[in-house]
């Protein structure tokens, strides 16, 4: 809460800051780059869409690099649920 009202730090947000600065375009390219993603929907809805989708990969990848992506339980519920496990949304695995 004390990063509130104040520049983010690129170390310690580096999603968001990329997020901030760069749009979920960039998000998207560094979620491929450094962690393999690759869409599972056929569509987004919005950005947001497409962002919330990069941030439960990112999650269920194991990702740990930040304290970002809290709290976890959030990407794990059911109602966060993108696509069943073993479902690919319409894309097959690369």
């Amino acid at each position: 809460m004390r990063d509130l009202g104040h520049p983010l730090p690129q170390g310690k947000y580096p999603l968001l800051t990329t997020l901030l600065q760069n749009g979920v375009a960039d998000l998207m390219e560094l979620a491929k780059r450094h962690w393999g993603y690759t869409t599972r929907k056929t569509a987004c809805l919005n950005a947001c869409d497409l962002c919330t989708e990069i941030r439960a990969f990112l999650v269920r990848s194991g990702y740990s690099d930040s304290e970002e992506l809290r709290p976890r339980e959030f990407y794990a519920s059911k109602n966060m649920a993108l696509h069943p496990e073993g479902t690919s949304g319409g894309h097959s695995p690369s």
